[in-house]
Order: structure tokens, then sequence, then C-alpha cells
């Protein structure tokens, strides 16, 4: 008679606990432009992005990158069981813009149905606040993230290198699935400003010239080769070292304290819009009660003043813009 071996749950926990969350990739070399990059806000980011890949700040995405392709793929299959084509599955860049630009990237597909002819389409999933926000063409152009506003440059090169005057976005939202589109026209002058972006950028890398960094900002502080490009500044001629041990000590306070400070100004514009979707007071499970007061304001319309008159009370002010960038 055969024996049945014991179940014991603590074995396949032992096993789950070695075998859960995700492994990070290690870093390959980069060897061209990257297409959804190529409208980063930073010049210089791209060129640290061809010559520093191994330097910089790895960071654990857990599975985000393979939930958005789970996301892709199903809503691939969902079309094609409606009747649509979907065609054309991660097509390479012609062989000129990889040749003579060195910008790679590849295009996610091709939809169509029946006698409808196939277009060219990019798809994105996101979280379901910005899912909300981005409705128009020019909410990705105009947005404050610096990846959503890359999209518009993504499909601009791709819709530039195969010759067409439009296609699709697709957009998802994570959470609950729901997806929308957006018609993109293809933008010449957008194509030829990241045209000439990867022209600089391949000079650059071969004189070894990195580009001029911007100001100081938010893209500095979530850059990913902050460690590379900020300590560079220590370098620069000029530059008074002082001896303030207090001062140091405060911003090294305010700068462990900022990415709080970040986090909930966007769980309160979240909170705020939930609100407004409800219209009216309300109470959270037992903990928080909700209160909207609606109100008038007197403002001055300064858009509907005529130019001619504006410009009679116009002054030229002095102003002082005071930023501590970390060093490392």
């Amino acid at each position: 008679m055969e024996t049945i071996t014991e179940i014991r749950v603590e074995d396949l926990i032992a096993e789950f606990e070695k075998d859960c969350g995700f492994k990070q990739k290690p870093p390959w070399a980069v060897t061209s432009n990257w297409a959804s990059k190529l409208a980063h806000p930073c010049e210089r980011w791209l060129y640290h992005n061809r010559v520093d890949w191994e330097h910089q700040e790895r960071r654990d995405w857990k599975g985000i990158g393979e939930l958005g392709e789970i996301l892709h793929d199903n809503w691939v299959m969902d079309r094609k069981a409606q009747g649509y084509r979907v065609i054309h599955a991660e097509t390479p860049l012609s062989a000129k813009l990889r040749n003579e630009f060195l910008i790679s990237g590849k295009i996610d597909g091709r939809i169509g149905k029946g006698t409808i002819k196939p277009v060219l389409y990019e798809f994105k999933s996101m979280n379901q606040y910005d899912y909300e926000k981005i409705n128009t063409w020019d909410d990705i152009r105009e947005h404050k993230r610096d990846y959503i506003r890359s999209y518009a440059g993504q499909i601009t090169c791709y819709l530039y290198d195969q010759n067409e005057e439009s296609g699709v976005m697709v957009i998802m939202n994570k959470m609950t699935m729901e997806w929308k589109w957006i018609i993109v026209n293809l933008d010449y002058e957008l194509a030829e400003y990241m045209l000439k972006r990867a022209e600089r950028t391949n000079k650059a890398v071969i004189n070894k010239e990195p580009p001029q960094r911007i100001a100081y900002c938010q893209t500095c502080k979530s850059c990913e080769y902050k460690n590379v490009c900020l300590p560079d500044i220590l370098n620069e001629n000029g530059l008074e070292f002082v001896d303030m041990p207090e001062l140091e000590t405060k911003l090294k306070r305010m700068n462990e304290l900022e990415p709080v400070v970040d986090e909930y100004e966007e769980l309160e514009k979240s909170t705020v819009d939930t609100a407004k979707g409800v219209g009216k007071d309300f109470v959270v499970g037992t903990s928080f009660k909700c209160e909207i007061k609606n109100g008038t304001q007197t403002r001055l319309d300064t858009k509907a003043i005529p130019p001619d008159i504006k410009a009679k009370y116009e002054k030229e002010i002095k102003t002082q813009r005071i930023t501590y960038i970390p060093l490392g």
C-alpha cells in the first residue's frame, strides 16, 4: 500500500519565502538613444544613460514592468476576441533611425477591424489618479510627470519613423482595467526636436562632453544619475566652500523629510478629487467625515485684460531664488 506523505504547510511556506517577489534584472549596456526617453526634460540625462548606465541608482520597481506587459497582453487578447486585428507586435524602428540617429525602440503594434486598415498604437498602463486626469493629447504633453510627458515624444518618433500622419495612444487604469484612447497626429516640430537631440547626444558621447546641467528641479531629485551628475558640481570653478555644520544638519534633515512631503501632497490631491466626485458630505468608514463647503470668490481675470492696457501697469521687480542642491 502506497504511503501518503504527510502534508506540512510550513514546508511550502519556506519555499514561498525563497521565491516570492521579483528579482531585478541586471543592467545592460546602453548603446543607443531610447525613443521612450528622447523627450526627457534633461538632455544631460540622455548622455549619462549612454555613458554611465553602469552607475545609475537602480530602483526596486517590483513587478510594475511585468504588470504593464500582462495588462497589454490581456488587452490584445480581448480586442482579438471582439474581432479586431492586432498585428506587427514589437516592430523595431527602421534602419535609418537606428543607424543614422542611433534611436532604438519597438512599436507596440497596429490595430484595425474589418475593412479598417490597422493603425499604429502605443499602450500605456497607469495609476488611477493619472488615468482620470489624462484625456487629451495636451494632457500628456503638459503633464507634471516627466515620464508621462515622454510618452508624447515616443509615439511621435514612431509615427515619424513609419511616415504616418496619425496613430492611437491606448491608456489603461491598472486598478480597474478600464481603458481609453487618444488620437495622436504627427507633430513634425516635436519629431525634428527629438532628432536634433539624438544628434547632439551622439556627438556628446563621442567627444565625452556632457551637455549643460539643467537648473536643479524635481527632475534632478528623482534622477537615476544624480549620484554621477550632481557631485560633479564640486569640480566647477569659482565655488566657495564654507563650514556651517548647523546649516548642513538642517539641510540634511530637510532632504530626509522631502519624500514624505511629496507623498502628502499627492495623497491630498487624490483625496480632494475623490471628494469632488462624491459632491456632498460623507463619512469614510468610521474614521473620517468629509465636509464640502461651496462658496464664491472674486478674482481678477488677468487673461481677459487687453494686452495694451496690461502693458501700462507692468513693471520689473527684482527676484531671488535660493536652491540647495544635494551633492551625495
